[in-house]
C-alpha cells in the first residue's frame, strides 16, 4: 500500500515524522494537526501540505472535526502519531475516519494508570494494589494495609513529574504535594499511590501487528538517586536471554490485555527476582534518545517500522528477522544526562568540543536554551540540560564515555 498513500495526517508534534514518511512514501503529501506549542516541531512548513493549530483546551469532536475537514479536501490514506498527549485525538480521529490507529479504549486504558491496573489484575498479570487518594490520610489509611515504601504518582502523566516514593508516614505530607503540584498541570490531576516495588528497573520495546507482539529490546535504566527522573540508558540491557524472555513474556501479556494490537509501544518494568510488575506502558516509541539508541547498536528503527506500517506495510516478520540477526553484534549505545549544576539563567555551555571529540561518543546536545534559566535540582525530564550518545563493545564502555563526556561540560550561568 505504501506506494499508493497519498496523502498522510500526522496528529501532534513529530519532528522527524515528515521526512520519515516521505522517505517510505515519496509523492505523499503530509497535513499536520497539531496544539499551538507543538507548532516549534515543525520549523519548516514548507515540507507540509497543510496544518491546523488548535489550543490545548480544544474539544475532542473540534479536533475530529479538523481532520474530517482535511480529508475532505484530500482523502486522508493513513494517519501517524507518536505525541502520547494526543494519542485520544488520533484514537479518535482514526476511528471517524476509518484508519488504523490506537482504539480509544486501549489509550484510555494505558493513559490511566488505576484503570491499567485494573486491568492488569483481573487478567491475571499484575496483581499490583493501589488506590486513587485525594489527600495525605488517604495515603496513609492505604499504607495500613499495604505497607511501606510506597510510590505517589499523577493518574495520568509523562516525563517522570510528579513522582515520589513514601518510606514511612513522616514522608507523606511532602509526598502529597510533590505529586499534587506535578499533577496540577494534566488534563487528569488525580494521584495514585501504590507499593513501591523494589527491584531492577529496564524498559521494554516492542513492535506488535494484529495482536501478536515482539520484543525489540530491552534497555537499562539508570534513575536519580533523590527521586526518580532518568539519568541514563544501555542498550541493550547486559541480561541473560532467559531473563530477557521472562521480562518479555509480561510485558507481551500486559500489551495483550491492555487491547494493544499494532504499533510500537515502551513499557517500562520493574524486575524481582520472583516476579515483573509493570509501572506503565506507552502506545509510542520510546523518548529520551531510546529508539537511536537501539538504532545505532542493534540497527532496528522503531520509529522507520512505525511509519512503515501506518502506511500500511506488514513489518513483523522484517522486524523478527532483524532482531535474530542483532543478536550476534557485540556492540552496544548508551545515553547519559547532566544534572543541573547550578540555578541561574544559562549563559554558555563551554567544554562541548572536547566532550564531542572524546573515543566513542556519537553526539553531544544541550537542551536548554541559552538564557533559559536552570532550576538546582531534577524535577522531570525537561529539567535535564544536556545529553550524550557513546557507544561502546560492552555496556559499561559505553555508559563510561557517554558519562564522560557529560563531565566535560561545564554550565555558565547568572543570577
Amino acid at each position: 500500500m505504501t506506494g499508493s498513500v497519498g496523502h498522510v495526517l500526522i496528529v501532534g508534534g513529530g519532528k522527524t515524522l515528515p521526512e520519515l514518511i516521505r522517505a517510505q512514501a515519496p509523492n505523499a503529501g503530509v497535513s499536520v494537526i497539531c496544539r499551538r506549542e507543538s507548532l516549534a516541531e515543525y520549523p519548516d512548513l514548507t515540507v507540509l501540505e497543510r496544518i491546523v493549530s488548535l489550543s490545548a483546551d480544544t474539544a475532542d469532536e473540534d479536533w475530529v472535526a479538523a481532520a474530517r475537514f482535511l480529508d475532505g479536501l484530500e482523502p486522508v490514506d493513513a494517519l501517524v502519531t507518536i505525541s502520547e498527549d494526543d494519542m485520544a485525538h488520533a484514537a479518535n480521529i482514526g476511528a471517524a475516519l476509518g484508519l488504523p490507529a490506537p482504539a480509544p479504549g486501549t489509550v484510555e486504558a494505558v493513559n490511566r494508570k488505576d484503570l491499567m491496573r485494573r486491568i492488569l489484575a483481573e487478567a491475571g498479570v499484575d496483581p499490583t494494589p493501589n488506590r486513587v487518594v485525594s489527600g495525605a490520610q488517604e495515603i496513609e489509611a492505604f499504607a495500613a494495609h499495604a505497607g511501606y515504601p510506597l510510590i505517589c504518582k499523577p493518574v495520568s502523566g509523562s516525563a517522570s513529574q510528579g513522582i515520589s516514593r513514601i518510606d514511612g508516614p513522616e514522608d507523606v505530607p511532602r509526598a502529597w504535594k510533590w505529586t499534587q503540584d506535578g499533577a496540577s498541570h494534566l488534563a487528569c490531576g488525580e494521584v495514585l499511590v501504590e507499593p513501591f516495588h523494589e527491584g531492577t528497573e529496564y524498559s521494554v520495546e516492542c513492535i506488535s501487528e494484529d495482536g501478536s507482539h515482539l520484543v525489540a529490546g530491552v534497555t537499562a535504566k539508570y534513575l536519580d538517586d533523590a527521586g526518580f527522573v532518568e539519568l541514563g540508558h544501555v542498550v541493550p540491557a547486559p541480561l541473560p536471554e532467559a531473563e530477557v524472555e521472562r521480562i518479555g513474556a509480561t510485558v507481551t501479556a500486559a500489551l495483550s490485555a491492555l487491547g494493544v494490537t499494532d504499533g510500537v509501544t515502551h513499557t517500562e518494568v520493574m524486575v524481582k527476582p520472583d516476579a515483573v510488575r509493570i509501572i506503565e506502558t506507552h502506545l509510542r516509541p520510546a523518548g529520551d534518545g531510546i529508539t537511536r539508541l537501539l538504532a545505532l547498536a542493534r540497527g532496528i528503527d522503531l520509529d522507520e517500522l512505525l511509519v512503515r506500517q501506518r502506511l500500511g506495510e506488514k513489518i513483523l516478520d522484517p522486524a523478527r528477522r532483524a532482531v535474530e540477526s542483532a543478536r550476534e553484534i557485540p556492540f552496544h549505545a548508551a545515553i547519559w544526562h547532566a544534572r543541573p549544576q547550578r540555578p541561574g539563567v544559562l549563559e554558555a555551555v563551554e567544554g562541548l568540543d572536547e566532550a564531542r571529540g572524546l573515543e566513542g561518543v556519537w553526539d553531544v546536545k544541550v537542551t536548554t536554551p541559552i538564557g533559559k534559566r536552570l532550576d538546582g535540582e531534577l524535577y522531570g525530564s525537561d529539567s535535564r540540560p544536556a545529553y550524550a550518545w557513546a557507544v561502546g563493545d560492552t555496556p559499561e564502555q559505553a555508559l563510561a564515555r557517554a558519562r564522560a563526556a557529560i563531565a566535560a561540560l561545564v554550565f555558565v550561568t547568572a543570577p
